[in-house]
């Protein structure tokens, strides 16, 4: 059974996109590690703010 034209072309630009984001983010990654686990953790803190924010805002409410 083939494939449509179209579900080709889709998978097709997919793995170009895939590819293209892949090699930026190993790009970004070879350029600056630092950066990168700069922005991990600054994510991490941001996760941890707002988990502290809905556990106090939990605990006013009862």
């Amino acid at each position: 059974m083939a494939a449509s034209p179209h579900t080709l072309s889709s998978r097709l630009l997919t793995g170009c996109v895939g590819g293209s984001v892949w090699y930026l983010e190993r790009r970004t990654i070879q350029d600056s590690p630092h950066k990168f686990l700069h922005l991990l953790r600054n994510v991490n803190k941001q996760w941890i703010t707002f988990q502290h924010f809905s556990f106090l805002k939990r605990m006013l409410w009862l």
